[in-house]
C-alpha cells in the first residue's frame, strides 16, 4: 500500500536523523496523472517515496520541500501547463495540480509530527479508516488534526471543526475521496485514509486465478475460501493474502465478513454459494458479485425470497457479475469484474 510505505519512510528517515516533509496533491484539474490525495515523502537528503505527478514536477517539489524543512511553514504549490515555468516543471499531460507541502517535525512538536505519523501508520496497519484535516492559506493559524469518524468528538478540536464538517468527512470516506472544502473564508483539505479493501472469493476455480492476481495489483487484499482440496492449493494460489480450506459459512465467520468487504461467488454450486450469499446479505457487505447466467440467478433469487429475503435486498447483488465489456476469456471476465468492483468502490456505479 503506497501511502503506508510513504509514511513508514518518513519514520525511517527521521530515525536516521534526517528532516522530513510530506507533499500531497490537494486539488487537480484536467488530465493530471495522480489523483487528489497522492503523496510523496521527502527527506533532507532529497530522497523520495511516492509521487505527486507521475514524474512531471517531483524535482521542483523536492526543492520547495527543502525550504519548508528549514522554515517549518507549509506551502501550497501550483503547477500546470499554462504556467510560465511550464517547459521546466509544468505538467506534460496538460492538467493543473495544487500540492501542499508540510514539514513533519520529529517528536511531538509541529503539525504534523512523528507521534501523529506513527498513529497513522498503526491505524492503516489495523485497517481502521480515518481522515486528516489541514487548513490551507486561511486567516487562522495552520492546523492539522486527525479524525476517526467512528469515535465521538473529544471537544478539543479547533473552532473551524464542527458537526457539518464531520458529516462531509463521513460522506467522503464512503467513496475514499480526498477533497478541499471551504468553511467560510477558510480552505480545509480533507484527506481520507482508507484501509486496504478486501475481496473474498468463494471458489478456488479457474477464473479466481487472474481475478485475485489483478485485485492484488490494484490494491485489494485477497482471500480464497473453498473446502475442495483439489482446487484450493498453495501451488495454484501462492499470491493470495489468505487461503481457507473450509466451507464458506465457516470461512466467512473466521475472516470476519463485514460491511466493507467485496464478496465474489464463483462456484455455480448452491451448496457453496448460497450460504455465503445469505451471510453477505445479512451483513450488508459493500459488494456482492455472483458468476451466473440470468436463468441461474433467477432460480437462486426464488430460493432466497422463499427464505425471507426481499427484492430490495436482492437488487444489491451484481449478477451476472462484471461490467459488459464483451469479455470472452477468463482474464477478460476477471477484468470486467474488477472494473465493476472499482466503480462501486469509488461511488461510480449506477
Amino acid at each position: 500500500m503506497e501511502i503506508l510505505e510513504n509514511l513508514q519512510k518518513l519514520l525511517e528517515w527521521q530515525s536516521e536523523g534526517k528532516q522530513t516533509a510530506l507533499s500531497t496533491v490537494v486539488w487537480k484539474q484536467g488530465s493530471a496523472l495522480r489523483s487528489v490525495g497522492a503523496k510523496m515523502a521527502i527527506s533532507s537528503d532529497m530522497e523520495m517515496s511516492g509521487s505527486v505527478s507521475g514524474g512531471c514536477v517531483e524535482g521542483a517539489v523536492v526543492q520547495e520541500a527543502l525550504k519548508v524543512m528549514e522554515s517549518g511553514q507549509p506551502v501550497l504549490l501550483e503547477y500546470g501547463i499554462a504556467d510560465e515555468t511550464a517547459w521546466s516543471v509544468g505538467l506534460a499531460c496538460g492538467g493543473t495540480i495544487k500540492v501542499l507541502v508540510q514539514k513533519v517535525e520529529k517528536g511531538d512538536l509541529g503539525i504534523p509530527n512523528t507521534r501523529v505519523v506513527k498513529n497513522m501508520v498503526e491505524l492503516l496497519r489495523n485497517g481502521i479508516p480515518f481522515s486528516t484535516l489541514s487548513t490551507i492559506d486561511g486567516n487562522t493559524r495552520d492546523d492539522f488534526i486527525l479524525v476517526k469518524t467512528s469515535e465521538s468528538r473529544k471537544g478539543d478540536e479547533p473552532a473551524w471543526f464542527d458537526q457539518g464538517l464531520l458529516e462531509q468527512v463521513k460522506k467522503l470516506e464512503q467513496t475514499e475521496t480526498s477533497q478541499m472544502v471551504n468553511i467560510g473564508d477558510q480552505k480545509i483539505f480533507i484527506d481520507v485514509y482508507a484501509p486496504q479493501p478486501r475481496v473474498i472469493a468463494i471458489g478456488a476455480v479457474h477464473i479466481a486465478l487472474p481475478l485475485t492476481q489483478m485485485a492484488q495489483i490494484t490494491g485489494f487484499s485477497t482471500v480464497i475460501i473453498d473446502p475442495r482440496k483439489a482446487f484450493n492449493t498453495s501451488k495454484r494460489f501462492p499470491h493470495v493474502s489468505r487461503r481457507l480450506l473450509k466451507w464458506p459459512d465457516e470461512g466467512l465467520e473466521e475472516v470476519g465478513l463485514n460491511e466493507k468487504d467485496y464478496l465474489l461467488l464463483l462456484t455455480h454450486d448452491d451448496k457453496l454459494d448460497l450460504p455465503a450469499l445469505q451471510m453477505a446479505l445479512d451483513r450488508k457487505v459493500k459488494y456482492i458479485g455472483m458468476l451466473s447466467s440470468r436463468q441461474a440467478r433467477d432460480k437462486r433469487y426464488q430460493k432466497l425470497e422463499e427464505a425471507g429475503y426481499t427484492r430490495e435486498q436482492l437488487h444489491r447483488i451484481h449478477a451476472p457479475v462484471g461490467l459488459d465489456i464483451g469479455a470472452r476469456s477468463q482474464e477478460e471476465i476477471a477484468l470486467s469484474i474488477l472494473a465493476e468492483m472499482t466503480a462501486v468502490r469509488y461511488g461510480k456505479s449506477k
